[in-house]
C-alpha cells in the first residue's frame, strides 16, 4: 500500500430529511460538490478501494467510499464524480438491492431507496467499484460466529451471482467486528475491509480494518479541510 492514504466515508448524498433520527448520515449535494471541488483543486488522485495495492500511490491519493448503496448515490453523487472523472467505492447490503434501508426503519428512521441490481451493473460498467456490506446490515460483533460467517461469506457469493462481477472489498456495518470477523474476511477472499476507526492508512495499517474519516451533514468545507489536515498531521 502507498504510505499515506485517507479513506472518506459518506452515506446519503441528499438534502437532510428533517424527520430522520440520523441527520449526520446526510451530506447535501451542494456541500458534497464543494468537497469534491477542493480535492480536484488540490490535485488529489482518487482510487477505487480494490486498486489500493495495484496503482501508483506516491502522489496524493484518496479513497471515496459510500456505505449502504442508496439510490441517491446514482442520482446525486455519481454525476458529480463523473464530471470530475473521480473514482469511488460503494458498499451494498446484499439482501436489500432495490429495496429500502430496513435496518434503519426498523428502529424508527425514515425510509430511503437503495439502488437496484440493474443500476449497480450500469455504474460498475462506468467505473464504480462495489463491495459487500453484509447480507442484512448486521451488527457483526453482536451475532454468533455462524451468523457472522453467513453475513460475511454469503453476501459476497450472492452479490457476485446477482451482479455478475467480482466483489473484492468489505465494510463492517456500524464499524462492529471482532477477531473472528477478521478471520472470515480473509477466508472469504476480500482484498480489503474498512472500519469506522479514524485515521490515515499507512503500510502498517491492517488491510482487514482500514481506517476512515466520516463525512456528515455538518462537515462544512472548512471542517472538511481540517479533517484532512488532522489526518495527515496527526494521523487521526
Amino acid at each position: 500500500m502507498g504510505f499515506r492514504i485517507p479513506i472518506l466515508t459518506y452515506h446519503k448524498i441528499a438534502p437532510v430529511d428533517s424527520k430522520s433520527i440520523y441527520p449526520g448520515t446526510y451530506v447535501p449535494p451542494r456541500l458534497f460538490e464543494k468537497h469534491i471541488r477542493y480535492l480536484v483543486r488540490k490535485e488529489f488522485g482518487t482510487l477505487r478501494l480494490d486498486d489500493l495495492l495495484s496503482v501508483n500511490t506516491q502522489r496524493k491519493s484518496i479513497v471515496l467510499t459510500f456505505d449502504d448503496g442508496f439510490q441517491d448515490f446514482s442520482d446525486n453523487a455519481f454525476p458529480i464524480l463523473s464530471k470530475h472523472k473521480l473514482h469511488s467505492t460503494v458498499f451494498l447490503v446484499a439482501n436489500h438491492l432495490g429495496g429500502t434501508n430496513e435496518w434503519d426503519t426498523n428502529i424508527g428512521d425514515t425510509s430511503a431507496a437503495l439502488m437496484s441490481a440493474a443500476t449497480v451493473r450500469h455504474l460498475q460498467v462506468a467505473g464504480v467499484e462495489f463491495g459487500s456490506h453484509t447480507l442484512s446490515h448486521a451488527h457483526l460483533d453482536r451475532v454468533t460466529d455462524e451468523e457472522q460467517r453467513i453475513e460475511v461469506l454469503e453476501s459476497k457469493v450472492r452479490l457476485e451471482k446477482e451482479l455478475g462481477f467480482n466483489i473484492n472489498t468489505f465494510c463492517f456495518p456500524y464499524g462492529g467486528y471482532n477477531d473472528h470477523t477478521l478471520t472470515l474476511v480473509e477466508e472469504a477472499g476480500y482484498k480489503f475491509a474498512v472500519s469506522t476507526e479514524k485515521g490515515l492508512n499507512t503500510p502498517e495499517t491492517d488491510t482487514r480494518k482500514l481506517r476512515r474519516i466520516a463525512m456528515r451533514n455538518d462537515t462544512s468545507l472548512p471542517v472538511f479541510i481540517y479533517k484532512l489536515w488532522r489526518a495527515y498531521r496527526l494521523g487521526k
